[in-house]
């Protein structure tokens, strides 16, 4: 096996992390992947669905299982198993299906909810989710656990898709109000194909907080939700490539122009307009609503025409790379070649050479070091 992957980060990393990264550890990242698909594809009762999530092997014992459902339909779970011999637990997270795109569009078109406690925004449905529900059951087994002899253990967290997003999250709260510690616990976090969470102020928050490896396939471009996209009108997933965005991004055909809005209010994104010819004018209807949620701030000014080349650069900064959470590890299609990328301005190095296609299949996403994690 080929390992692209150096021992000394890049100096151009621009993150402000006080958080110490150890070597990635390719071994214990394949190993997980059990964990985070019988999170996924564990339902009551896990006697009937998923032994393996009551025994999952290699010396781990399960000491907590919660499942609900949200919105009569779409189900997240949330485990813990502990190993006494490795002195380790793991808390795996399972959501819905990236094929369920109708709730995924809701999900990448909400926009972000406020965290008064850490000061901070996320997706309002990861709020719905896991402060509204997951949270205090999570605190009260880890609690316990603790409790039980097992305060000094590592803690591992680790997610497939939406259920990698969920583990950051839970990763991060958890250390932050410090249920759990760096240097007790040495928190890290593995995902598959995690997708977008929060906003600018989160990433950073996470970066300084814990360690976080993303683990992402070349030829996975789910990870690009949402410029990446179900089409309901072709019936396929596709991207908004360079060109389109360019193309179509001040137009009232630009097929992200609200999900745009969610994620940029308060900048150029946020002002969308709508060509005329070869003039571009702001939506008086979206300055309204714009302004009206802004009012407070002294720096409002009337709107204006915004140049397209601006709105291409912010929504390049924000929208259509992945965030840049923890430290990418970036594989080949095969799975047997990594490399550790680092992040320039908010961008990581190995996507900005990666040329986004305009259709795809959702297979690449399903599958990682020979594990389906929808296969149940």
């Amino acid at each position: 096996m080929c390992l692209l992957y150096s021992n000394v980060l890049s100096s151009t990393l621009k993150l402000k992390s006080q958080v110490q990264f150890q070597n990635f550890n390719e071994h214990e990242a394949k190993a997980l992947t059990e964990f985070s698909k019988n999170a996924n594809c564990g339902n009551k009762p896990l006697t009937k669905t998923c032994m393996k999530c009551i025994h999952p092997g290699m010396g781990y014992k399960m000491f907590f299982f919660y499942q609900f459902t949200r919105l009569n339909r779409y189900n997240y779970k949330a485990f813990i198993h502990y190993n006494d011999s490795l002195k380790q637990v793991v808390v795996s997270f399972g959501a819905p299906s990236v094929e369920n795109h109708k709730y995924i569009r809701m999900i990448y078109s909400q926009g972000f909810s406020i965290l008064k406690l850490y000061r901070i925004k996320i997706e309002k449905e990861f709020k719905k989710v896991y402060y509204a529900k997951i949270r205090k059951f999570l605190l009260a087994k880890i609690h316990k656990l603790k409790q039980s002899g097992r305060a000094n253990f590592r803690f591992v967290f680790t997610g497939y898709s939406l259920g990698g997003s969920l583990a950051v999250l839970a990763a991060y709260d958890l250390t932050k109000m410090k249920m759990i510690s760096n240097a007790v616990n040495k928190t890290t976090v593995y995902t598959y194909g995690a997708l977008r969470i929060g906003d600018k102020e989160f990433i950073e928050e996470v970066n300084k907080t814990i360690t976080v490896w993303k683990i992402v396939r070349r030829d996975d471009f789910m990870v690009r939700i949402p410029n990446c996209f179900f089409s309901s009108v072709l019936g396929k997933w596709r991207c908004l490539t360079r060109r389109l965005i360019r193309k179509f991004i001040v137009s009232d055909r630009f097929p992200l122009r609200f999900y745009v809005k969610a994620y940029t209010p308060r900048g150029p994104l946020g002002q969308l307009g709508f060509r005329h010819g070869a003039h571009t004018r702001v939506n008086y209807r979206s300055f309204m609503e714009i302004k009206n949620t802004i009012k407070s701030h002294k720096q409002w000014r009337n709107p204006q025409i915004v140049p397209a080349e601006s709105l291409v650069k912010t929504y390049y900064k924000y929208i259509f790379y992945t965030q840049p959470i923890g430290r990418e590890i970036f594989y080949d299609p095969s799975m047997t070649r990594f490399t550790t990328c680092s992040y320039v301005r908010g961008v990581s190095n190995c996507e900005r050479r990666l040329v986004v296609p305009r259709v795809f299949t959702s297979a690449s996403h399903k599958t990682y070091f020979g594990v389906n994690f929808e296969h149940c």
